[in-house]
């Protein structure tokens, strides 16, 4: 029997996601109290401190959430694709997103909050999509270490660190920054 997701829990961060995002789009990361936070979401801030520890933990939350959704849309997007593809898409959806809040991006990378962006990313979005994926099993058959979880880590660093340079400082359209990731991935997984 799987394990039911209790419904106020999910109501409680929904609210605190939303406010959230509102507050960013108004007001830098930093000048964001954990009271100012919980008033606007109309959550008693003992509710908040049960399920985080400070303001930080929930903004990783809340970016690791939203990179978990980006996922499993792109999976329910495309049925039969390569993983270069797979992946290629997702880190589209990811930059898309933050595209689609650039406000809120300039308050997160004016606060000193990259590291966040880039453990959220590294630790729970790519990590997991690339230990499933077959790029792993197909690398690691060959000349790679058999452990895959040193590969997905390594591949999963390496993707997590362009993905973050191009969010906070695009050198390139986000096109050609999207291709050549497909080639390298191409490349990798040939």
């Amino acid at each position: 029997m799987a394990d039911k997701i209790d419904l106020r829990i999910v109501k409680t961060y929904d609210k605190l996601m939303h406010a959230l995002c509102e507050m960013m789009h108004e007001m830098p990361f930093d000048s964001i109290t954990v009271f100012d936070l919980c008033e606007k979401a109309d959550i008693r801030r003992a509710t908040f401190y049960k399920h985080f520890e400070d303001k930080y933990a929930f903004l990783s939350f809340v970016i690791s959430r939203t990179l978990s959704d980006l996922a499993e849309t792109v999976m329910k997007e495309k049925k039969h694709f390569t993983t270069s593809e797979y992946l290629t898409l997702y880190i589209q959806r990811i930059i898309e997103y933050f595209e689609s809040k650039p406000q809120m991006l300039k308050n997160i990378l004016s606060q000193g909050c990259f590291s966040i962006i880039m453990e959220s990313i590294s630790t729970n979005s790519l990590k997991e999509l690339i230990g499933n994926l077959t790029i792993v099993r197909s690398i690691t058959a060959s000349d790679l270490p058999r452990d895959t979880r040193m590969t997905a880590n390594f591949i999963n660093g390496g993707l997590a660190t362009l993905v973050v340079a191009h969010i906070s400082n695009p050198v390139k359209t986000k096109e050609e920054f999207l291709d050549d990731i497909k080639m390298i991935l191409d490349k990798i997984t040939a």
